[in-house]
């Protein structure tokens, strides 16, 4: 890929992710303690080939498929809401969601290359 960078995804490539990672760890692990919280089980099996009812049904809770349903679990959470404050935390909601329409407008080569060959 002549002219392009490969960006390794890693904390020093994006420290405002990286921090971010940190944080939410820490006060995760942290509400944990202070609640008492008892860690879930491993599941046994495959669950890469669980149906989305067998899984539920297993305990098992979905990630958010995309920036958009990220952005909104963070907003619900209160722990994270905690850990970063009512200023910084709506800022940053703000700031990520202005980046992730900004970024919905955008056509990517791998997008041209697909649909625009003839």
């Amino acid at each position: 890929m002549s002219g392009k960078h490969k960006r390794s995804r890693d904390c020093s490539t994006c420290t405002e992710r990286g921090i971010s990672r940190i944080t939410k760890k820490v006060a995760k692990g942290l509400d944990g303690i202070s609640e008492s919280l008892t860690p879930i089980l491993a599941s046994s099996g495959d669950i890469g080939h669980f149906s989305r009812d067998a899984a539920i049904a297993a305990g098992h809770q979905f990630l958010p498929r995309n920036v958009n349903e990220a952005l909104d679990a963070v907003e619900q959470d209160a722990v994270m809401h905690a850990a970063l404050g009512d200023v910084i935390h709506g800022e940053w909601l703000k700031v990520k969601r202005s980046e992730a329409a900004a970024h919905a407008i955008v056509v990517t080569e791998w997008e041209r290359d697909l649909y625009l060959e003839f």
